[in-house]
């Protein structure tokens, strides 16, 4: 009966290293913040070139698990940057008169 109970002991601390290993992988709200603000400056063709970069970097095997991560964070927001921006020049070509094109 000991036995068991200290084999239950092992899987609960087992468990509970498995889940601090996870919260210190884990990006902080801070780190997230700081990201926005720097993308958020971005043009459209810088935020391409960074995704490309990142997408790059996710191919290569040597990534570990704390830069996938990183990495997938930041390629959304790279993403997100070009996709506000594409809407942001839909929009003005959407609002262009076609009369105000017209040549004659």
């Amino acid at each position: 009966m000991q036995d068991l109970s200290r084999l239950d002991d092992s899987n609960q601390s087992e468990k509970t290293r498995e889940k601090n290993s996870k919260i210190n992988h884990s990006i902080k709200n801070e780190d997230i913040l700081q990201l926005k603000s720097k993308i958020r400056n971005l043009t459209y063709e810088e935020s391409l070139t960074k995704l490309e970069d990142i997408v790059n970097d996710l191919k290569l095997d040597s990534v570990n698990l704390k830069d996938i991560q990183r990495n997938y964070l930041e390629g959304k927001l790279y993403l997100k940057r070009c996709e506000e921006l594409l809407n942001i020049v839909e929009q003005e070509i959407t609002n262009i008169n076609s009369e105000d094109l017209d040549l004659s």
